[in-house]
């Protein structure tokens, strides 16, 4: 039986919208806002002017400071994102995004200790933080071909380590 399009909640969409639709999506190329760790790092600055909004102004450079972070680690993203061309570069630019990220959650946890940020919105921004760096490790660790197929997803523990893990 050949297929002639797609059914999708009872409705049959033809082949030709079903191809069009596909060409469409193939042309208009990914951004840098559907990577899942930009789109975070986003939600981290909202987050962050959030807080800033109701801070002291006293503290009014320090925040700037945590801003300013906050968008140097999207910013490092962005770059880590369009250097495809150059492995090196692309580990560089997350290992930066990382450090940044870790200061950042420095940052909220003095602003915690100096009781200007609630413990619900430290536990927040703590568990942004760690799945951005999370996900920054991963795509790292992805850019420099590491990481070994896990013996327990394998029929033959030998199997595991099939050479292409790279020794660290």
């Amino acid at each position: 039986m050949e297929k002639e399009g797609q059914i999708l909640q009872g409705v049959a969409i033809p082949p030709e919208a079903v191809a069009k639709s596909n060409a469409l999506k193939a042309k208009r190329g990914k951004t840098l806002a559907s990577l899942p760790v930009f789109r975070d790092a986003a939600s981290l600055l909202l987050e962050v002017i959030l807080i800033v909004k109701g801070g002291p102004k006293s503290l009014r450079g320090f925040y700037d400071e945590i801003i300013g972070n906050t968008t140097e680690i999207m910013k490092t993203i962005g770059m880590a994102d369009a250097s495809i061309w150059s492995p090196e570069d692309r580990v560089w630019y997350l290992n930066n995004a990382i450090s940044l990220a870790e200061v950042e959650k420095t940052y909220f946890t003095a602003l915690r200790k100096a009781g200007l940020l609630p413990k619900d919105a430290d536990n927040k921004l703590m568990s942004l933080v760690k799945r951005i760096i999370a996900q920054l490790v991963g795509w790292r660790a992805k850019t420099r071909g590491e990481g070994a197929i896990p013996s327990v997803m394998t029929k033959n523990p030998e199997d595991a380590n099939d050479g292409t893990q790279s020794a660290s």
